[in-house]
């Protein structure tokens, strides 16, 4: 019999619904959410992304209502944006990179590099254009579309996953081959899925909410139960290969990890936790009200890591959903599922507060989307490395 989706459910939150005695626990612990296991799935997810699609019969950009990457407005002034930056440069200067963060999709790269080559700036017989994504199968669809040349720019992939260059295995880091070296980063819709942990903020004091993912025993019939048990002892990655094994077709083994990750729910719990000096201050206007927000230190960690690998000037641009005002955190803004990956806003507040307190020179200018004829709901960040 043909396996049949059950249900779609878009977060992790329904406290209450399963009875202890019905749940089936996917992890031996509470945790932090940013190392729930849900992170593994999702990365996993990157990993099959084509199959896992093609097998559900859907278009990932579709279910996901479009991406800013094909916004020409958008497109043309990032552009003429670095194209300032190249102009910029001095005549003598060596290769420079435009590092793009994630390479699920090509249609930035083509008509960003179709527009920049038609503003003309000097030097631009110097670029070199780097995708990075921690799926490596992701990067091979890339190059299959782009190859190592596209337009006359010469073309680099990277695996962030094992930190490695070119998909093989040498010994040059990312941070050895490209430091000081980086004129622009382009990130779309990329940090929404790093991992991240929810807090709450209760009247002046911070909890962490971590979590225990499980499922209802009721979800499947017991063979396949059977089988969701065995993620206490199996990676991730050795469980969907387990699982595999138990269906008939590959049609069949995605409609059940679909059906698997819509049931995922969080068992939640409260610890006291110590928040930074500076970053408290921004709730001083709220002292006597109690509301959850997220955060993540991995997608912190990572724009600082991506900072510091910029020249003089260098950018880092963020395209994303982003939250503004700590107010918007009063509604409920995630993380929620997407097919079977993670969408969650960023913190826009605290990470520019962090990253003002750590490169206090540095220059954030934010916009709408909704300038450029996009969702309300996005904004794009520039974070401009100014020395003085």
């Amino acid at each position: 019999m043909q396996y049949e989706i059950i249900k779609y459910k878009n977060h992790f939150h329904e406290q209450g619904q399963v009875k202890d005695e019905d749940k089936i626990y996917l992890e031996n612990n509470f945790v932090p959410q940013s190392k729930s296991i849900i992170w593994d799935f999702n990365l996993e997810f990157w990993n099959h992304l084509e199959p896992f699609m093609n097998a559900l019969g859907k278009d990932y950009k579709k279910s996901i209502g479009g991406t800013a990457d094909a916004n020409t407005n958008l497109i043309k002034y990032s552009a003429q944006r670095f194209a300032s930056q190249i102009a910029a440069l001095d005549n003598k200067s060596e290769e420079f990179y435009y590092l793009e963060m994630g390479a699920a999709g090509t249609d930035w790269a083509r008509d960003f590099l179709q527009e920049l080559i038609n503003l003309k700036p000097k030097n631009l017989d110097k670029l070199i254009y780097v995708f990075t994504d921690f799926s490596k199968k992701v990067l091979e669809s890339a190059r299959h579309d782009l190859g190592n040349e596209y337009l006359g720019v010469k073309i680099e992939y990277f695996c962030l996953q094992n930190d490695y260059f070119d998909m093989e295995d040498k010994a040059e880091t990312f941070k050895e081959k490209y430091a000081g070296k980086i004129l622009r980063v382009h990130a779309t819709n990329v940090y929404d899925n790093f991992p991240c942990d929810r807090i709450l903020y209760d009247k002046g004091a911070f909890y962490s909410i971590k979590v225990r993912t499980y499922i209802s025993k009721n979800s499947f019939e017991p063979g396949l139960i059977g089988l969701v048990k065995r993620l206490n002892d199996l990676s991730v990655n050795d469980f969907l290969l387990e699982a595999r094994k138990h269906f008939a077709n590959e049609i069949d083994f995605y409609k059940f990890w679909q059906d698997l990750w819509n049931f995922m729910k969080f068992d939640e719990q409260l610890v006291t936790t110590n928040v930074d000096e500076s970053l408290a201050k921004l709730f001083d206007n709220f002292k006597e009200e109690a509301f959850e927000f997220s955060y993540s230190i991995e997608v912190e960690e990572d724009i600082k890591n991506k900072y510091e690998l910029l020249v003089p000037n260098g950018c880092i641009e963020i395209i994303d959903i982003i939250v503004n005002d700590l107010n918007e955190y009063k509604n409920f803004l995630g993380p929620v599922k997407y097919d079977a990956s993670i969408a969650n806003y960023l913190n826009g507040p605290l990470l520019q507060a962090s990253l003002k307190e750590t490169f206090p020179n540095t220059q954030i200018q934010i916009k709408s989307l909704k300038d450029f004829g996009g969702k309300r709901n996005q904004t794009t960040m520039e974070i401009v490395k100014n020395e003085i």
